[in-house]
Formats: C-alpha cells, sequence, structure tokens
C-alpha cells in the first residue's frame, strides 16, 4: 500500500501524470488498484462515487459497513434513500482529477471517492459546492455550514480505511469480472442506436463482431467468477494465476498508440470523448469517429469500423485471458 500525495493538481494534473508515466511499466505489472480523494468533503448529504466496474462489488460491501454521519442508516442504505435504485449511484471514471492518467493512461482499476450531495441537489435546485475554487472555501465554511462535528470526514475515512484494508489483506483481489459485462453491453446498445440513425449500414460498418465479442466475455467471466469460488487459497501457485488474471483484466483494454491527438488517453473501453473532456463515453474513439461523420461530413466510415474491429479484438483478447488458468 503507498500513500501519494501529487503535486500540480489545478496546473494540468502535473505530479500524477508525471508519476504514472514514469513508472508505468511497474505499475502495469504491479499496481492493483488506486484510489482517489480530491474533496473529500464538499458537501453532508451522501457518498458520491466514480470507480471501475471491477470494484463495484467491493464498494457496496464496504458501504454497508460503515455508518452514515447523519442518520442511522448505513452509507449504503443513505446512498440509496432519495432514490428509487437498489445500489447506490457509481459514475464512471471521468476526468479532472488526479486518478485521469492512472486510468485513461494506465487503465489501472480507480475508486474516486467524495461526500457530497447527490440526490438531493436536483431537488434543492442547487449548486453541490458552490465556493468550488473560491476564497470562500476555508476551514471556516467546512466548520461552520458543511460538517460542524467532522462526522462526514469520519464516514469518509472509515470506508476508505475499508477498502484500502480488504484490498491490501484479501488472498484472492476482490474484482469481480462479471460486472462490467452489463457496461459491455449497454455501450454496444447505445452505440447500436446512435448508428440507426445514420446510414452507417449502406457503409458496411456492423457492430456484430463487437457483439460477439461482448457476449465471449460475459461467458468467460460467468466461468472465472465461479472458479474462483473453487479456488485452493493454500496453492500459492493458484492464487497467484488468479490475481494476475484480475489484476491484468482492466489493462487489457490498453490501446497503446492513444486516440488521435490525445496520446494520454489509451482506455479503448470508457474515456472521455474528444468533444466532452470531462464526460466518459463507451468506446470515444468510435463515438469521436462517429462524431466526424455527422457533423463533419467526411469520409470516416472506414475508419471507424477499423476501430471498432480493435474495439472487439480488445474485448475478445481480455475474454481469452479470462480462461482457467490453473
Amino acid at each position: 500500500m503507498k500513500f501519494c500525495s501529487w503535486g500540480g493538481e489545478e496546473a494540468g494534473l502535473i505530479g500524477s501524470s508525471e508519476y504514472v508515466e514514469q513508472h508505468i511499466k511497474i505499475l502495469r505489472e504491479r499496481a492493483v488498484l488506486y484510489v482517489n480523494i480530491d474533496t473529500a468533503v464538499h458537501g453532508n448529504y451522501s457518498i458520491v462515487l466514480e470507480a471501475s466496474q471491477l470494484t463495484y462489488e467491493s464498494i457496496y460491501e464496504n458501504l454497508k459497513k460503515v455508518k452514515d454521519a447523519n442518520t442511522k442508516m448505513t452509507m449504503f442504505q443513505k446512498a440509496i434513500y432519495n432514490s428509487s435504485r437498489t445500489k447506490p449511484k457509481i459514475g464512471k471514471v471521468a476526468q479532472g482529477s488526479d486518478f485521469t492518467h492512472f486510468y485513461h493512461y494506465g487503465a489501472i482499476p480507480v475508486i474516486d471517492i467524495t461526500h457530497g450531495m447527490q440526490d438531493i441537489q436536483a431537488k434543492l435546485n442547487t449548486s453541490s459546492f458552490p465556493v468550488y475554487h473560491s476564497l470562500h472555501d476555508t476551514y471556516h465554511w467546512v466548520k461552520t455550514f458543511i460538517d460542524p462535528k467532522f462526522e462526514c470526514h469520519r464516514s469518509v475515512g472509515e470506508f476508505t480505511g475499508r477498502l484500502l484494508l480488504q484490498y491490501a489483506d484479501a488472498i484472492v483481489i476482490p474484482f469481480d469480472p462479471r460486472t462490467y459485462t452489463q457496461a459491455l453491453q449497454k455501450g454496444v446498445d447505445d452505440f447500436k442506436k446512435i448508428l440507426a440513425t445514420t446510414n452507417a449500414t449502406a457503409n458496411n460498418v456492423t457492430t456484430a463482431y463487437l457483439q460477439k465479442a461482448v457476449n465471449m466475455y460475459k461467458t468467460r467471466a460467468i466461468e472465472l467468477k465461479n472458479n474462483l469460488g473453487k479456488l485452493d487459497r493454500n496453492s500459492l501457485y493458484q492464487v497467484r494465476l488468479a490475481n494476475d488474471q484480475l489484476s491484468l483484466l482492466e489493462k487489457g483494454f490498453l490501446y497503446d498508440p492513444g486516440f488521435p491527438g490525445r496520446p494520454g488517453i489509451r482506455h479503448i473501453i470508457f474515456s472521455p470523448t474528444d468533444v466532452s473532456s470531462y464526460g466518459v463515453s463507451a468506446f470515444p474513439g468510435a463515438a469521436d469517429l462517429l462524431y466526424e461523420v455527422n457533423v463533419t461530413q467526411t469520409k470516416h466510415w472506414g475508419d471507424l469500423n477499423k476501430h471498432l474491429s480493435f474495439i472487439a479484438a480488445s474485448i475478445e483478447g481480455v475474454a481469452i485471458s479470462l480462461k482457467k488458468a490453473w
């Protein structure tokens, strides 16, 4: 477990980006998870999270163990209290903090944690962090208006600590490969809907191979989860093979050349598109090419089909890597 404090965040994520680029070979081989806390508390309602799909189940598990700062509920219960959801909302990993290069350049699983105003913000029609980047963002503001007894800070600290200890102490890394399946399928479904509004068929653009790769991933992810349940945890050989498969899973989605004009963005499945730096899209390279086709009317259909092939090959490659190795 390594604790890091980054310099130059507001100037362009300089410290964390330089660290990732300098140590990328070691990180690709050994890094399991990066947990990011930028603004620990900016609101006193509930936890706000962005994370890799692989970590969802471990997040839910630990949220159920930590008491909410202001009620008798757990953080899990509070996170769904004012919604129709059965599980807390976890956003896809976007940009804007020091997790950016770890995830989008190194494809290292990430969890970003803050305590804010999720769900209640829209109902109150207010900003979740009105003093953000202003002279009023001070200790006095936090102590007077947001977290007088620092109970929200305690909840965030306990939740983060539990997560770190779980991953550090686990014999087998607590990633669930199945959680990626739903996200991949939604990405395919959404992309199909967009393609249906274009003349993609006339230009021989198809998602058939992409769908085939996602189906293959789903099958292999279920198989791996079942095999992990039968793992001999006293066998160092079996445990090492299983952990290698889990720790390298997300890194299999690296597109080494990076996207055109954006060499720092290399996660081929989930990354910001070129037209939305703070948002995140499934298959961002394909989304950028489709945008070029629709807006500039240039002939990018061939490039789009080629990139969809890259995505399908990447997903299929990861699926193959999940085959039982012991």
